[in-house]
């Protein structure tokens, strides 16, 4: 089906081929939902879940000094 697809695109658009090449090299990874790396597979989740971790940690901090602060 996908050969099928592309030949009908390349009536359209002879450079197909090279502009989908082309767009595979400015995929920013942070904003996929997945990928796979080393036979490993990742999600977003994790970037997400070490950020939320750090920022919490922060908050943490931040407030422990306030109250430091108060004593």
């Amino acid at each position: 089906e996908v050969k099928v697809l592309l030949r009908r695109l390349k009536r359209d658009n002879p450079n197909i081929e090279n502009s989908i090449f082309r767009s595979i090299h400015g995929v920013a990874l942070d904003t996929m939902p997945g990928y796979k790396t080393e036979g490993q597979e990742h999600s977003f989740l994790e970037r997400f879940d070490r950020v939320e971790a750090e920022l919490q940690k922060e908050l943490k901090e931040k407030q422990k000094q306030e109250a430091d602060k108060t004593e």
